[in-house]
């Protein structure tokens, strides 16, 4: 009867676990729901453990990264006090006192700074790296890009060294590099170093930022410079794209993207297109109260270029003179940019047949030009185009011939004999050579223009 009942029997060991078997078995039910209860409490005990050590391991991680990153700002903080004490101090530096000399130039400034970091700051890479960058641009901005370049190569040397920079330091510097590589004309290299910095943004991108619009805008820019218009387009449009959803956005950098978009729009001979796109990036422009600065004044100089090439001389003039007005309060009177306006109103009033006053503003040009950047720079070379343009269509053929030759020369040692600039150049020179009855020598620069052309341009350029 106890065994049908499910209890012990006398005729078995009375153990504790033959107890407990005959107890369960008689209570399935009720042990069941115990057992399912006590488990429960046993998980709810476990995962709560574990969520509060969780929590509290979160809790010290995150006051550790913030003790971190309060002492990497209090570095960078001491960081930007010293290069302010070290930059105010070039200033103030005793032996200018003792020269007694008023007329300092910016140039002597600069030399000066770069023998005081040359003795000093070994042991602060961090430092020396932020103004090794600030000089060389300062030096690139000038146009001493020989003595600009090796002081950006050292401060990005130090940037991969310095344990308080990051990877996103790191691209900062191969984009700053890389863009004054661009402007001296090391296109290769700049190229190369210009995608490391994209590479890296790209990996440790979490969203649109400026830097990296920044460094798509560059890129394009740099791919405009050797020719290459389509991908440059390409990448304009996503540095726009880039800086319009940027967490960080900054109005003056769409308009600046949007400006060097249209300049390679024109290029492409897509000249209304980029009128429009021009006219956008004005507007961009003055949200970003930046109207009436050099910013504006080199969009109004843009848009000036494109209306004469349009043949809206009236819309041209009216534009030229808004960044003439802007230009001669910004820039003194040697500054290359004054010198980009007195190309473009040359070139206005050469389109209307004012040939006297437009050759002179072409002078004024080669001369800001030749002061600042040399008589061998792109710079020199294109203006001495725009005025062989306007001595061919002034009926004088052999002056433009000899502008004309030095302008191929200057292109082919800046940017090499295959680029679409030097056979741009090469289209006027057979023109200025067929005017004068050569049509042999004619014949052979424009065979040499057309081959770099038809691998730039679709075959409905106006070029």
């Amino acid at each position: 009867k106890a065994w049908l009942d499910g209890r012990p029997v006398a005729a078995r060991p009375d153990t504790f676990g033959y107890r407990l078997q005959k107890f369960v078995t008689r209570n399935a039910a009720m042990v069941s729901v115990v057992g399912f209860a006590v488990l429960t409490l046993i998980a709810g005990a476990t995962f709560y453990t574990l969520r509060l050590q969780d929590e509290r391991d979160r809790a010290l991680a995150a006051e550790i990264e913030a003790t971190a990153a309060a002492e990497l700002a209090d570095r960078r903080a001491a960081t930007a006090n010293r290069v302010s004490d070290f930059l105010v101090g070039l200033f103030e530096a005793s032996d200018v006192r003792a020269s007694g000399r008023r007329d300092i130039s910016a140039r002597e400034l600069l030399d000066a700074g770069y023998r005081e970091i040359g003795d000093n700051l070994q042991d602060e890479p961090g430092i020396k790296s932020h103004l090794l960058r600030v000089m060389g641009l300062a030096y690139a901005h000038m146009g001493a890009y020989a003595d600009a370049i090796p002081l950006l190569e050292e401060s990005l040397a130090l940037k991969r060294i310095d344990p308080d920079s990051s990877q996103l330091d790191v691209a900062e510097a191969l984009n700053r590099l890389a863009e004054v590589l661009r402007q001296q004309g090391d296109n290769e290299r700049a190229s190369e170093l210009q995608e490391q910095a994209i590479g890296i943004r790209e990996t440790m991108s979490t969203g649109p930022s400026w830097g990296l619009g920044d460094s798509y805008n560059n890129f394009g820019l740099l791919q405009y410079s050797m020719g290459r218009y389509v991908r440059a387009e390409e990448y304009l449009r996503k540095a726009i794209d880039t800086h319009r959803n940027a967490h960080d956005r900054k109005l003056r950098s769409i308009g600046i993207s949007m400006h060097n978009l249209a300049l390679v729009q024109r290029q492409l001979g897509h000249f209304g297109t980029a009128l429009e796109t021009m006219n956008e990036a004005l507007e961009v422009i003055d949200q970003a109260d930046y109207d009436g600065t050099a910013v504006e004044a080199v969009g109004l100089e843009l848009a000036t270029r494109i209306r004469i090439e349009l043949a809206d001389y009236s819309g041209a003039a009216s534009t030229l003179d808004q960044a003439l007005a802007i230009a001669r309060r910004v820039y003194d009177d040697s500054n290359p940019r004054l010198g980009a306006m007195w190309t473009r109103a040359g070139t206005l009033q050469c389109e209307q047949g004012q040939f006297a006053d437009a050759l002179k503003h072409f002078d004024d040009g080669l001369a800001i030009y030749a002061a600042s950047h040399g008589t061998d720079s792109w710079n020199y070379a294109y203006v001495q185009k725009m005025k062989a343009d306007c001595l061919l269509l002034a009926g004088d053929p052999a002056a433009a011939e000899s502008l004309l030759r030095q302008s191929v020369a200057i292109r082919e040692q800046q940017f090499g004999a295959a680029h679409v600039l030097t056979g741009l150049a090469e289209v006027a020179l057979g023109v200025s050579l067929l005017d004068q009855g050569q049509a042999a020598a004619a014949g052979d620069a424009l065979q040499s223009a057309m081959t770099k052309l038809v691998t730039a341009f679709d075959d409905q350029h106006p070029e």
